[in-house]
Formats: C-alpha cells, structure tokens, sequence
C-alpha cells in the first residue's frame, strides 16, 4: 500500500481528507489546538468542518464562540455537569 511517513500529525495533515483525533486531556495534549487558529482555517475554507466535544473554556458561552459558532462549520457538545 502506497504511503508516506510522516514525523509529527501536523506534516500528515496535507495527506488527509479526514482527521479524527482521540486524545485524553494531560499535560501535552492540553492546548493542542488554538481555537483562533481554527477559526481563521475555517473562514477561509482551509478546513471544512470540526466536531469538538471540549473547549479551552467551559461551560460554553456566546461571547466567547460566537465567531467560531458563526461559520456554520461546527459541532459543539455541552458539558454535563
């Protein structure tokens, strides 16, 4: 099977059309992404859409993903408390 060998999951990203990632929350993965960063991506059609079932804050609130909520792109999950 033809593929190609990458050193990190950033340099795989050119070779997907779909990525999943299931991580659990610790010191490295903590941040993992920046959700400014995800949102330009998503303005500017780099990335298509994104399911997230964790945010850099919680409980969610409108003034603070009202932006990324705006591009029609994402699935938000609620956190049960």
């Amino acid at each position: 099977m033809p593929h190609t060998r990458v050193d990190n999951w950033e340099e795989m990203l050119p070779y997907v059309d779909v990525l999943t990632l299931h991580v659990p929350l610790n010191s490295k993965t903590s941040c993992m992404f920046d959700e400014d960063t995800l949102v330009k991506a998503l303005e500017k059609d780099f990335i298509f859409s994104t399911g997230l079932d964790c945010h850099e804050e919680e409980p969610l609130t409108l003034g603070k993903y009202e932006r990324l909520w705006a591009t029609g792109k994402v699935v938000s999950t609620r956190a049960s408390h």
